[in-house]
């Protein structure tokens, strides 16, 4: 993971500029979610043939090291955290997000008839 540091102090300082920290924090973990996403999908289709396979053979012959998939889990391995990813993104000028500015619902007036008391019951 070495080489893959982010400094918080750039992070605020682009945040203050843009959008606000929060609204950038926010579109940085959407991306972080996405990128997640990408990986999983890169990785289910290497992983595919192995998959279907390991439901049919079910003796002990899966205690072998296969070393495809060895070198496949190797590679994720490498792959740094997609926070980390998209942090570089919004560093480096490549995440844009906009913030759609939600119309105010009018208020309702609630119409206040009079007070009644409470009903008191005869025993």
């Amino acid at each position: 993971m070495r080489g893959y540091s982010v400094n918080p102090i750039e992070v605020r300082r682009k945040a203050a500029q843009e959008h606000g920290v929060y609204a950038s924090l926010v579109a940085i973990s959407k991306r972080a979610n996405g990128i997640m996403a990408e990986i999983k999908e890169h990785i289910y289709a290497k992983l595919a043939p192995y998959l279907e396979l390991g439901g049919e053979n079910s003796d002990d012959e899966d205690d072998t090291i296969d070393h495809e998939q060895l070198e496949i889990s190797k590679e994720f391995d490498t792959i740094p955290k997609p926070t980390i990813l998209a942090m570089k993104e919004f560093l480096e000028d490549r995440l844009k997000f906009r913030i759609e500015e939600k119309e105010e619902p009018q208020r309702r007036r609630i119409r206040r008839g009079r007070r009644r008391g409470r009903r008191r019951y005869r025993r």
